[in-house]
């Protein structure tokens, strides 16, 4: 007996041919066609020396590299503090901080980029009350 549809009757699908292809379903393609899977592997897997570095310095915040930079959250909330970004060419780091109005990563200083060693970005997004993760107010801690 099959069910009806507004085209026509679809009858139900036999129970023993559920692990072979259907006609709707395509076969699995590899993650490239140029390199194979374990290339692929092997770059994801491939150590950091430059996100170790600012795990060391930043023990209490949360590092992730994504998209040519680091970024830089609040262990607890999650929040996003700051983002670092390399300049090519070169070994210091551009800071980025997270604007609520803009919903974007902006700059950090009215001048534009500026180039800060690992070191020194490090202790800005320490120091900083912009990088500071938001703490609660009086005003939540009365009515939450």
């Amino acid at each position: 007996m099959g069910v009806f549809h507004p085209i026509r009757r679809i009858g139900f699908a036999p129970w023993g041919n559920l692990l072979g292809l259907r006609q709707s379903e395509s076969v699995p393609r590899r993650l490239s066609p140029h390199r194979p899977a374990f290339a692929i592997l092997a770059e994801m897997a491939a150590p950091d020396p430059i996100l170790d570095q600012i795990l060391a310095r930043l023990a209490r915040l949360d590092v992730v590299k994504n998209r040519g930079g680091y970024t830089i959250s609040d262990r607890k909330s999650g929040n996003k503090l700051a983002r670092l970004r390399p300049f090519p060419k070169s070994d210091g780091f551009e800071i980025l901080y997270w604007s609520l109005a803009r919903e974007s990563w902006r700059t950090f200083g009215p001048l534009g980029p500026i180039e800060f060693s690992l070191d020194e970005a490090c202790e800005i997004i320490q120091n900083e009350s912009i990088f500071q993760p938001p703490r609660r107010s009086w005003f939540s801690r009365i009515f939450s």
